[in-house]
């Protein structure tokens, strides 16, 4: 169980580190 909360914990973080990537491409260009 604490593995499927680390899972999701990590796909979140993961997600919002692209939006942000994704944030920085956009306000360059």
């Amino acid at each position: 169980m604490h593995y499927t909360i680390n899972c999701k914990q990590l796909m979140s973080t993961f997600i919002s580190k692209i939006h942000l990537l994704a944030i920085q491409k956009q306000t360059k260009s």
